[in-house]
């Protein structure tokens, strides 16, 4: 509930939880994916997925994608080889990609812990299955067509909203 709600608003990663009598426990996009999946929750994607992303062809430079992040103040771009999502480009690979050529393609500095789900998929089903990949983002399909992006801050909303 409360944990939730703070990554979601502060669009954190992970948070230390502190309770009476018991020992600091860190909560982050596992243990978010986890509590969605044990609940059994029934909402759907097209419920939680952001529906505004961008993206970028893997073979553009690293340089055009963080000039894109900076001027749009995105959070990430979807990376595509023309046709399918292949990964994401975001700020931990922007910082990362400092210290590489800024003409490399950004297909070589992107996240490629993806998965592509179904809009209609519920979603303690896709936080189960990117738990189990490892999966930082959902890239969410309609008929082959990408129509949203689904994090772990997308889940930690819906627990958030969630009444206890």
């Amino acid at each position: 509930g409360d944990a939730a709600m703070l990554l979601t608003q502060r669009r954190v990663h992970q948070v230390v939880v502190e309770q009476e009598d018991e020992e600091p426990s860190l909560l982050g996009t596992s243990e978010i994916l986890q509590a969605v999946r044990d609940q059994q929750l029934q909402a759907r994607l097209s419920e939680i997925m952001t529906t505004v992303v961008f993206s970028i062809d893997g073979k553009e430079t690293v340089a055009s994608a963080r000039r894109y992040l900076k001027q749009a103040a995105l959070s990430g771009l979807i990376v595509h080889d023309g046709k399918w999502p292949i990964g994401i480009f975001g700020h931990p690979e922007a910082l990362a990609s400092l210290a590489t050529e800024q003409t490399n393609p950004v297909d070589e500095a992107m996240c490629a812990r993806i998965i592509c789900l179904p809009v209609d998929m519920p979603v303690s089903r896709a936080a189960q299955q990117a738990e189990a990949l490892g999966a930082r983002h959902i890239i969410v399909q309609d008929g082959g067509d990408t129509v949203g992006l689904a994090t772990a801050t997308d889940f930690a909303g819906l627990l958030a909203s969630i009444k206890p």
